[in-house]
C-alpha cells in the first residue's frame, strides 16, 4: 500500500496534465516525478504510468475481519464489509474495528462499516419462515 499511495498521490502534480491537442502536449514532464521507493518487498524508482483520477486514491474496501484484515482496514480502508450471526457479535466486531482505527491514528468513525443482511422471501410469511429454517440448517 505504501508504494500504491506514493504512485497515486505523489507522482503527478495536480496541474501536470495539460491536454493541449493543438501543440500535441498531454502533460508537463516537469510535473511528473519518480517516487524512488525502496522498501522491504519492492523497489519502485519510477513514476505512475497513468494520470491521476480526480479523487487520486480509489475507495479502499475491506471484506472481513480476520486479524490481518482488521489491521489492513484500520490503517487503510474507508469501508469494511462484515457479517455476524447476532447483533451482540456484530456490536463487538464494530467496536474492534473502531478501536483498531483509533490505534492506527485514525478517527473511530473514519471507517464506514457495512453489515451483511440476508433477506429471505416467499409467497407468504409461512413459506418465507420455512425457507429461512432450511437456510439455517446449512450454517455451522
Amino acid at each position: 500500500m505504501e508504494v500504491i499511495y506514493k504512485l497515486l498521490e505523489g507522482s503527478w502534480e495536480d496541474d501536470a496534465v495539460i491536454r493541449d491537442t493543438e501543440r500535441s502536449i498531454f502533460t508537463d514532464p516537469a510535473k511528473v516525478h519518480e517516487i524512488g521507493h525502496e522498501g522491504k518487498y519492492f523497489k519502485v524508482p519510477g513514476i505512475a504510468i497513468t494520470e491521476p483520477s480526480p479523487q487520486r486514491t480509489p475507495v479502499i474496501f475491506q471484506a472481513g475481519t480476520s486479524k490481518r484484515g482488521l489491521k489492513f482496514a484500520a490503517e487503510n480502508a474507508e469501508a469494511v464489509f462484515v457479517t455476524s450471526p447476532t447483533k451482540e457479535l456484530l456490536k463487538a466486531t464494530v467496536a474492534r474495528i473502531r478501536d483498531a482505527a483509533e490505534a492506527a491514528g485514525r478517527g473511530r468513525y473514519d471507517v464506514r462499516i457495512y453489515a451483511m443482511q440476508t433477506v429471505v422471501t416467499g409467497p407468504d410469511s409461512a413459506a418465507a419462515q420455512a425457507k429461512f429454517e432450511e437456510y439455517k440448517s446449512y450454517a455451522d
